[in-house]
């Protein structure tokens, strides 16, 4: 059965491509959230939780919401690339970097493979990706 902890640890059994900058590594921001959150979850097994009292799990809309706020400092345009955008690249971001597709299927809640791979696992051409990336945001 696929578990957050089981994701967690394939996670930090590869090496980090962010030991010049930490704070940037996904690994090490799950764990000071996972450590962060401890003291507020006592019978909650929920991963997100609200932070405004009681701290009970959050629904999908307000993790959509967060998402998109997220998406629109980072300075994305989110009626372009909505919070859905994010499921499939995050998805095909964890095909590339080896996490075998049936975990994937699992983490996403996707029955169907088919359709994971005709909709969600896109190739990225790296080099036109960053040129688009930095002709459209200015980074100040």
């Amino acid at each position: 059965m696929l578990t957050l902890k089981t994701i967690f640890l394939m996670a930090i059994t590869k090496p980090s491509r962010f030991q010049s900058n930490p704070k940037l590594c996904p690994v090490v921001s799950l764990q000071a959230y996972l450590e962060r959150t401890e003291p507020l979850r006592k019978e909650e097994t929920s991963f997100f939780l609200s932070f405004i009292k009681p701290h009970g799990a959050v629904t999908s809309s307000t993790i959509a919401r967060w998402l998109r706020l997220t998406l629109e400092l980072a300075g994305i345009d989110s009626s372009i690339f909505g919070t859905h955008f994010t499921r499939g690249a995050s998805a095909s971001a964890a095909a590339r970097g080896g996490i075998i597709t049936e975990y994937i299927l699992k983490a996403a809640d996707w029955s169907s493979e088919s359709v994971f791979q005709r909709f969600y696992h896109k190739s990225i051409d790296k080099s036109a990706y960053g040129k688009a990336v930095l002709s459209r945001n200015s980074l100040e």
